[in-house]
């Protein structure tokens, strides 16, 4: 599948090219879309070749866009963030966490607190600054998407499950296991809930 997604994105960002030239945000949108695919393949097969020339097209899709919409735009934030996966995934984590965080800055400018993106890219920064080695500025990430998330789908949505989950694991990594006991019983109550009312509703078909 991500075979013919890249054969195709490749040619679109060469008709693309031709058309619109280098700085034009639909060629943004080419050279975002090769990255992808790249990326997924690169994930699929375990292929950090593959990882690394994705790297190199979500670099370019960044700069275009940076260079048409400006530096608060969504469409630059996307790239930015698209960027920040890619470097997370191969251990640039300072780079990394640079990125995302320029993610978050725009999306709080230009968005609600409820826009779902935000408690994404928490996450995201979270995981990065954990793997960093900074627990505690990773759990302060972790706790700010479960804040989010609790205002758009309330205390018992699955997503919610999830944050409590990553709260968990990083309580546990620092060694505070009581919080970290804590974090997990919410998640597994909230899953436990999300299957009971899954049950329910199937008794009622």
């Amino acid at each position: 599948m991500f075979e013919k997604a890249l054969e195709f994105s490749q040619k679109s960002l060469l008709i693309h090219r031709n058309i619109f030239g280098e700085d034009h945000p639909e060629t943004a949108t080419s050279y975002n879309n090769v990255g992808n695919a790249l990326y997924e393949l690169g994930l699929q097969h375990q292929d950090s070749e593959k990882i690394n020339k994705a790297y190199g097209y979500f670099e370019k899709s960044l700069e275009i866009r940076t260079g048409v919409f400006g530096e608060a735009h969504q469409e630059t934030a996307l790239a930015s963030r698209n960027l920040g996966v890619v470097c997370k995934n191969l251990g640039m984590l300072e780079k990394a966490r640079d990125l995302i965080a320029k993610a978050l800055s725009i999306y709080e400018q230009i968005h609600d607190i409820d826009y779902p993106a935000l408690a994404e890219d928490y996450d995201t920064l979270g995981n990065i600054e954990c793997q960093r080695g900074y627990i505690d500025l990773g759990i302060e990430s972790y706790q700010r998407g479960l804040e989010i998330r609790k205002m758009m789908w309330g205390t018992d949505h699955l997503s919610v499950a999830i944050s409590y989950l990553n709260i968990g694991i990083a309580f546990y990594r620092k060694g505070e296991l009581e919080k970290a006991l804590e974090a997990f019983k919410e998640s597994l109550r909230i899953k436990e809930s999300a299957l009971e009312a899954e049950r329910s509703d199937l008794l009622l078909l």
